[in-house]
């Protein structure tokens, strides 16, 4: 119905269809992401992927939490970034981006 509302005003729009990320590109853009090489990052790459599918928006949503969380963090000791998988795969998680969205948005009030 959004859709349409904004079609009967005249108002242009452009559809783009995002697929799901496996978990090669999932891991390549986590390694871009962070700087590190993809055979580091796969162990975050395994547990991003087992809570979100490689769903695009959900992905960006959660690497956020986490990091919000610090399950996620640089460490400036080290000089890089940190983890722990199982932290992050026993996260209790919304299960689509709305979810996710509205959460942080109640944690806001």
């Amino acid at each position: 119905q959004f859709q349409q509302n904004i079609q009967n005003k005249g108002i242009s729009n452009v559809n783009i269809r995002v697929d799901y990320l496996d978990r090669i590109s999932l891991n390549e853009f986590i390694s871009d992401t962070l700087q590190m090489p993809p055979l580091s990052t796969q162990p975050l790459t395994d547990a991003v992927y087992r809570k979100t599918s490689g769903n695009v928006m959900f992905v960006l949503q959660f690497l956020r939490s986490l990091l919000d969380e610090g399950l996620l963090r640089f460490s400036f000791d080290s000089n890089e970034w940190q983890w722990d998988s199982e932290s992050i795969i026993s996260k209790n998680i919304a299960d689509n981006v709305v979810q996710l969205m509205s959460r942080k948005i109640l944690k806001l009030s």
